[in-house]
């Protein structure tokens, strides 16, 4: 979306205004009123001044410029070693850390159950993981980070390395490098269990506040809409997608602990245990990972099948514990993704009230015997609340709302006219008076009746005679604008003005509480915004002076770019079906000719003119031809005539509109 402002740039008004009026002060300087025009004798001096004014002027800029740049500090080796808080090159680093700190912590709780690597190859790879992990901790020393109380970036190293190290993850971070496997090599078990030091490391994995920071980094350069629909539909999946992780991690976890305690931490007078009653002992580490944590999860589920169970008394303890945890676990999970999908469809502005709009349409048949509704009919209905339940920007918000209601008017008003309808305040200023009317409440009352419609082609929005009810704005799409052509067959519809994007239309029947005096139809799928004649009536009844003004540049431009076209298009399309009516009446006259002249009876004769009775049939002919043309000269007078009393009629109206505006302008400045 285009930035939009109601007031210029101070910079762009400086540039434009300013220096060019700077530099004719200098040049102009020299003469002025009262002084004698010395261009013969004094010229050559007088523009040698100029220039050298102009000169200095220009030197006078270079030389601020100069002084700007040289107030530019310039960084020292030890800020330059800062890592920006946005830096993309970063953001891949840490998706990376963050995919290794997964590794790290599903292959440290499987050495610690089942068994430690043996392959040079393994090995090797985990060293590596091990050395990333020693940059990331050295990088966090060096990471620029936003203040949560000033808002401002801190590139100072000394705070930067005392967050990390008391408010940060040093101590996750130290412990889980540290090379206890070095040191403690003699004591199996000991040395597995400070393995479980890098499980902390697993938050960082599911850490919201984390995953919010990278996608800032990413989005960055993208648009403001776009940053903000793409962070908020990334941000819900993950959400989505924590939750499965967690469900995982949490079943992968209780299946390691769960073989690692039955296989080394039951008393040694346990004659049976899980693993020796399974017969686990001789299976590959892969079966025996499957075998606990299938039987994690069904316990914690609470659904347990038999197939596997505890046999000694600490592994009963142990499961008693995970199945009642199980219940809080589940509960846990469903709560957050119910809340997660409610809130997506807050934030993202998607109401689905289809359900709502079914059952009302099925209460409808309770009153026509059950006689349900024409599909095509149904369709129709889906199709235009479907579009408005995708388009209306006043889903979440309202002027009850309590949020909006609790900001102060000036961030109020930039909500509502620099933001959520900024684009259509620019494009139809001609019809708000944007510039002139941005200081009043005017757009900010007329911003709540925004109302997306949607047209489809060929579709007749208004006919002649209809009630209009809505102003239309149109975003996409063209109306024409036209009349029935009358004598032709259905009376069919000549369109003569098009109305295509960032164009309105219907505002002067609007306004003025008219009826529709043309057709008003959709030349393909239209898409606009509306404003309804009631909610108009109301915002004009708080702003009279604003609605005086609107109400006559609507009559003027309905005038001048609607009314007057088509009445002229209208009056000739009259006249050429009048030429080729009398030229049918004259070949049905032809045809008639012989059977009147043969059922001529004698009263006839006694009644008709001389001049009928002794014309021949040629003549005859040529007189019938005359008085045709005598009758159509007559019906055009006589339409021209009426024309002529409408536009009379219509200005003697405008001006007592106009009238009784003033004197209700007058009256209220009197109150």
């Amino acid at each position: 979306m285009n930035n939009f402002c109601l007031c210029p740039q101070p910079k762009l008004f400086e540039t434009l205004f300013i220096i060019p009026h700077m530099g004719m002060m200098e040049r102009d300087g020299d003469t002025g009123p009262g002084q004698k025009d010395e261009t013969k004798t004094g010229g050559a001096k007088d523009s040698k001044v100029n220039f050298a004014s102009q000169g200095a002027f220009q030197s006078k800029s270079t030389m601020h410029l100069r002084e700007e740049k040289e107030k530019v500090p310039k960084q020292s080796f030890a800020d330059r070693l800062i890592i920006d808080k946005n830096s993309k090159w970063k953001a891949i680093f840490d998706i990376l850390i963050l995919l290794l700190v997964g590794y790290s912590c599903i292959t440290s709780i499987f050495y610690v159950a089942f068994s430690s690597p043996d392959s040079t190859l393994h090995l090797a790879f985990d060293w590596g993981v091990e050395v990333f992990f020693i940059c990331d901790l050295v990088f966090n020393f060096f990471q620029e980070y936003n203040d949560s109380e000033t808002y401002e970036n801190v590139r100072d190293h000394k705070k930067i390395a005392l967050r990390y190290m008391f408010r940060g993850w040093f101590f996750v971070d130290f412990v889980s490098v540290f090379p206890f496997t070095a040191i403690l090599q003699q004591n199996a078990l000991l040395t597995k269990l400070f393995r479980l030091f890098r499980l902390p490391r697993l938050i960082k994995l599911i850490d919201i506040s984390r995953f919010n920071q990278l996608l800032r980094s990413f989005f960055e350069s993208s648009s403001r809409d776009e940053r903000i629909v793409a962070q908020y539909m990334l941000m819900y999946f993950y959400k989505i997608f924590r939750l499965i992780i967690i469900a995982i991690i949490i079943t992968y976890f209780l299946g390691c602990f769960w073989y690692l305690i039955s296989n080394e931490m039951n008393p040694a007078s346990a004659e049976q245990t899980f693993v020796k009653n399974f017969e686990l002992e001789n299976e590959g580490n892969f079966r025996k990972l499957i075998v606990s944590c299938y039987f994690a999860l069904t316990t914690l589920s609470t659904v347990g099948y038999g197939d596997y169970y505890p046999v000694s008394n600490l592994e009963r303890i142990l499961a008693c514990i995970i199945m009642l945890l199980g219940v809080a676990f589940f509960s846990f999970i469903m709560g957050n993704f119910i809340e997660i999908i409610t809130n997506y469809d807050e934030k993202m502005g998607i109401i689905n009230k289809g359900t709502e709009l079914h059952n009302w349409m099925t209460l409808l048949t309770r009153y026509t015997n059950n006689k349900p509704l024409p599909r095509s009919l149904i369709n129709q209905i889906d199709d235009h609340f479907t579009y408005f339940w995708a388009n209306d920007r006043l889903a979440s918000i309202s002027k009850d709302d309590e949020y909006l209601n609790a900001l102060p008017r000036s961030i109020k008003r930039t909500i509502m006219i620099n933001y959520l309808f900024q684009d259509h305040f620019y494009k139809f200023r001609q019809f708000f008076n944007t510039f002139e009317n941005r200081e009043s409440e005017f757009l900010y009352d007329v911003a709540f009746g925004f109302m997306p419609r949607k047209f489809d082609e060929n579709e007749i929005v208004y006919d002649e005679e209809d009630d209009v009810t809505e102003i239309y704005f149109i975003i996409e799409g063209t109306l024409g604008v036209g009349f029935r052509v009358p004598g032709t067959e259905s009376n069919n519809i000549k369109l003569i003005k098009f109305f295509r994007d960032d164009s309105f239309v219907c505002d002067y029947y609007v306004c003025n509480n008219k009826r529709s005096e043309f057709i008003y139809q959709a030349l393909k799928e239209t898409k606009v915004v509306a404003l309804q004649k009631k909610f108009m009536k109301e915002v004009f009844a708080k702003h009279p002076e604003i609605a005086s003004k609107i109400k006559a540049e609507s009559t003027k431009r309905y005038s001048k770019m609607i009314r007057d076209p088509l009445h002229e298009h209208r009056i000739k399309e009259i006249e050429d079906l009048n030429k080729k009516s009398a030229y049918k009446i004259i070949k049905i006259e032809d045809k008639k000719e012989a059977f009147v002249e043969s059922n001529q009876d004698e009263n006839e004769e006694d009644v008709m003119d001389d001049e009928f009775r002794n014309a021949s049939i040629p003549e005859l002919h040529n007189i019938l031809k005359k008085k045709v043309e005598s009758i159509n000269d007559e019906m055009n007078q006589f339409s021209t005539n009426i024309n002529d009393f409408s536009l009379i009629c219509d200005k003697e109206l405008n001006s007592l509109l106009e009238n009784l505006d003033t004197i209700q302008s007058a009256m209220n400045e009197m109150n």
